[in-house]
């Protein structure tokens, strides 16, 4: 059986299409075509496309890579399991190509965080685990219209793999809950850590120097470059960027975010040791900032914003 309709609309310039679907006893297989209009360089230009889009239809061109160049998994470790999501990109293509990493960038601001393997000299893989994929799926699925949902639902019967992968991501739910202790600043994840009662740091680590590099330029352009943030590099040479408590205590915003995440922690009963209770209510006592009625004179009495 052999067809030539679109399936996936990038733009009336450029866009992604079945060419034919060849389906077997055994299996389907689906051949896609890219077509652009607008330059010579049909890749390039779709890239170009893609960075102007709405976020559904981004998302969408998201799908048309992973259903091309992509891998979509569900690595189990012992009883617990780790949903992944792969695509791969030529090297020399991802080193000179500025478009590549400005789609790397929009995921970031989309909340999907992502990790670069560049092992082999020929190709680049991109690399988003656990919760980000799933949340990736989860929100390319949302952003799919009904039309072409009901398509790829129809591929499944007869033996779409790589489309089940991604609703089965999309239906998982981790044992292990990441990000319960991450807020974002500047469209960057860090976690929440609490060495003390006093203070709080905000760390993220990145083991590509270049990524974590862009991290830090990414902070000072939104904060200003007197911004302080401290690095060190662990012993398996991954880069550690952390946001001292003297910083966070200067900026409104990122002391509101805090709050809200650990008011949040202490609603959802994740922390089951009273110490560490006792050290997040001084520390939001302290973010809060804002005195109680009936204070006693000559202390510091604050409200809980929670």
């Amino acid at each position: 059986m052999a067809s030539d309709f679109m399936v996936v609309i990038i733009s009336s310039e450029s866009h992604a299409y079945i060419n034919a679907v060849n389906v077997n006893k055994s299996d389907v297989a689906i051949k896609w075509k890219l077509r652009a209009r607008c330059c010579y360089s049909i890749k390039r230009c779709a890239l170009s496309d893609a960075l102007k889009y709405d976020d559904g239809a981004f998302l969408t061109f998201i799908l048309a890579i992973i259903l091309g160049d992509g891998d979509v998994t569900l690595s189990w470790r012992s009883n617990s399991v780790e949903p992944i999501v792969k695509f791969t990109i030529n090297a020399e293509e991802f080193e000179k190509s500025e478009e590549w990493k400005q789609i790397l960038n929009r995921l970031e601001l989309l909340g999907i965080m992502w990790s670069k393997d560049d092992t082999r000299r020929d190709r680049v893989v991109i690399v988003i685990r656990s919760s980000y994929a799933i949340n990736l799926v989860r929100k390319i699925i949302e952003a799919l219209p009904p039309v072409i949902n009901a398509l790829f639902d129809v591929l499944e019967a007869l033996g779409f793999e790589k489309w089940s992968k991604i609703k089965e991501v999309a239906n998982t739910e981790l044992r292990f809950k990441t990000g319960v202790w991450q807020v974002e600043i500047g469209g960057v994840k860090f976690s929440i850590s609490i060495p003390h009662s006093y203070a709080l740091v905000l760390r993220v680590k990145r083991c590509d120097p270049i990524e974590a590099q862009r991290i830090i330029d990414r902070i000072r352009m939104i904060y200003g470059e007197d911004f302080e943030i401290k690095t060190r590099r662990n012993n398996k040479g991954c880069i550690e960027i952390k946001i001292p408590w003297n910083e966070i205590k200067r900026r409104d915003d990122i002391k509101k975010v805090i709050k809200m995440k650990l008011c949040e922690v202490l609603a959802l009963g994740e922390v089951k040791n009273e110490d560490m209770r006792v050290k997040m209510t001084n520390l939001l006592q302290k973010l809060a900032q804002t005195p109680t009625e009936g204070g006693r004179a000559g202390k510091s009495s604050y409200a809980l914003p929670c």
